[in-house]
């Protein structure tokens, strides 16, 4: 068996430019197949997490994005690690390296 490595999982915060995340682009989400499922968080959710078992697929999760949000979000990559170590509440950019934060970018 295959020992998972909880510094190849890769998640994205995907964090709105202006207010909450919409139920529209949660829809959007899930008809591109980047959320599964009935992923609706309360009308003032800041942030939207996508997980995936490696940087390249979660990379190609978000290109299927580009072009269907209504909002502009902020997209931050890290890892899985990283994600254990985030408490409730925390803001993204305090488990972040000063490169991740630098290669964050704007999807809409």
């Amino acid at each position: 068996m295959t020992q998972l490595n909880a510094y190849r999982i890769s998640w994205a915060s995907l964090i709105p430019e202006k207010g909450g995340v919409t139920k529209r682009d949660l829809k959007a989400m899930m008809k591109a197949g980047v959320i599964i499922g009935n992923y609706f968080p309360d009308s003032h959710s800041k942030e939207i997490t996508i997980h995936s078992p490696n940087r390249r697929e979660l990379m190609n999760k978000l290109e299927k994005l580009e072009g269907r949000l209504h909002k502009e979000y902020q997209v931050f990559i890290y890892t899985d690690k990283q994600f254990s170590l985030r408490k409730e509440g925390q803001r993204i950019e305090e488990i972040l390296t000063t490169k991740q934060i630098q290669e964050s970018f704007k999807i809409r």
